[in-house]
């Protein structure tokens, strides 16, 4: 049997020990309200005044993004995408070191506002630098459109350009489209588009079908040239590794056996260097 809106809203409160007066001071409505809305006498509260009771009640105790779309859906609204807290993030980062950190190739960790959160030791490689190189530093917090369009020149070319570019920007359209009808990313797809006039030209030439579920990664490989290196030719595959779909891990798959033997000697330098 599918929970209420109110019921759900209600076992959030009471697994937090909050009571009815607290959560909506602290949410700022009346007690009235809140209380209308768990016990269903109010049928359609605001997204508004949904999001002001979900975020006093993430406030004692984070709520996961699968039980804060529940309540939204349950009272016939769309799915909400906000955008990851701190806290998230940090969670996030931690899940990702557990899990796929210690992959053979290189692989990062990014976010729906597509922020570099974490890279593993092999990601710098992508970019002609060793892991402690300080320059590998200003790549965190960026977006992967800054550094596509700005940052990867200073160190590395891409063979395929134009072929790669356009199958990134028909991945990633389809990828956002979930996150489309968000504040945080029209303002995000604004700015970034603004920054960046080829990013704007080729976001505007690349249409999708929303009805076609999309494959997360592209399907065109990118061949890099790196210096000290041959041309190397990787897959880019997008993986999702928690029950957060704002998340995911990019995994960067050597598709020849150039490459391949470049990230097994990767991999040797780097075992010999922790001992």
């Amino acid at each position: 049997m599918q929970r209420s809106g109110g019921r759900i809203l209600r076992e959030l409160r009471k697994s937090r020990n909050e009571t009815i007066e607290n959560i909506a001071t602290d949410a700022g409505i009346t007690y009235k309200t809140l209380q209308g809305i768990e016990t269903g006498s109010t049928k359609s509260p605001s997204p508004d005044t949904l999001r002001r009771i979900i975020d006093a009640l993430h406030m004692v105790m984070p709520i996961p993004l699968i039980e804060h779309q529940s309540v939204f859906t349950a009272f016939g609204y769309q799915k909400p995408y906000p955008l990851p807290s701190q806290m998230e993030i940090e969670n996030a980062i931690r899940e990702w070191k557990k899990s796929y950190r210690d992959v053979p190739y290189p692989a990062y960790l990014v976010d729906c506002a597509q922020r570099l959160l974490d890279w593993n030791q092999y990601a710098p490689r992508l970019l002609g630098l060793k892991n402690d190189d300080v320059r590998a530093q200003q790549f965190s917090g960026v977006t992967i459109y800054d550094i596509i369009f700005a940052l990867s020149d200073m160190f590395v070319s891409i063979d395929n350009r134009n072929e790669y570019l356009a199958d990134l920007i028909k991945t990633t359209k389809a990828q956002d489209t979930v996150f489309q009808h968000e504040e945080w990313y029209k303002n995000f797809l604004h700015d970034v588009l603004n920054k960046y006039p080829e990013l704007a030209e080729l976001w505007e030439s690349i249409t999708i079908d929303e009805t076609i579920q999309f494959h997360m990664g592209n399907t065109k490989p990118i061949k890099l040239r790196i210096l000290g290196a041959e041309v190397l030719t990787f897959r880019l595959t997008a993986i999702n590794y928690v029950l957060d779909s704002r998340f995911w891990v990019v995994h960067w798959t050597p598709l020849d056996d150039v490459t391949i033997l470049q990230c097994l000697m990767w991999a040797k330098e780097a075992k010999l260097n922790t001992g």
